[in-house]
């Protein structure tokens, strides 16, 4: 009894498809490494003006000023 599988691939096929798949990484990473990537540019900063801020007070309760003028007359009284 012999253990060897009859439905494995020759081994010649086995190492030409290995070679393959290592040739394809190789060539893959040499592409990748090719590649010229875009520089980025950086934005150019917008002149910001600075805040300008305005204090508002709430107006205030008017009170009348006016002082009302009241007229007194004096009445005379008659001493009999």
């Amino acid at each position: 009894m012999s253990s060897t599988d009859l439905d494995a691939p020759p081994l010649k096929s086995l190492l030409l498809a290995i070679v393959a798949v290592l040739g394809l990484h190789v060539l893959a990473a040499i592409a990748l490494v090719a590649i010229k990537t875009p520089e980025l540019k950086p934005e150019p900063k917008k002149e910001m003006s600075p805040l300008e801020i305005k204090f508002v007070s709430l107006p205030a309760k008017t009170v009348s000023t006016e002082v009302e003028k009241q007229t007194v007359t004096a009445k005379k009284r008659s001493t009999a």
